[in-house]
């Protein structure tokens, strides 16, 4: 999904199609990011799957207009962070 598709029918459907449980208390992909102290890369990953997931809602908060500006940074430099660190470690 790029930037210039954020719409709420676009988010949804992309979501919907991603297996949050797996991410969970207990569930598999959480299994794997818990064991990064064998495997740090493969945590990553995972990492980077679901911020792939939640990054246009992230995107969305930035345009809402009463959102304030000290959690737009915040949203922003997270963004950023993970944007580098995903773009590491792309399949």
């Amino acid at each position: 999904m790029n930037d210039k598709s954020l719409n709420y029918e676009e988010i949804e459907k992309d979501l919907m199609s991603f297996d949050f449980s797996a991410y969970e208390e207990g569930g598999t992909s959480l299994k794997t990011i818990s064991g990064a102290r064998t495997d740090i890369g493969s945590a990553i990953k995972k990492v980077c799957e679901i911020y792939a997931k939640v990054r246009p809602i992230l995107l969305g908060i930035l345009k809402i207009p009463f959102v304030p500006k000290i959690i737009k940074t915040a949203v922003k430099a997270l963004c950023t962070a993970l944007d580098l660190l995903c773009s590491t470690f792309k399949n």
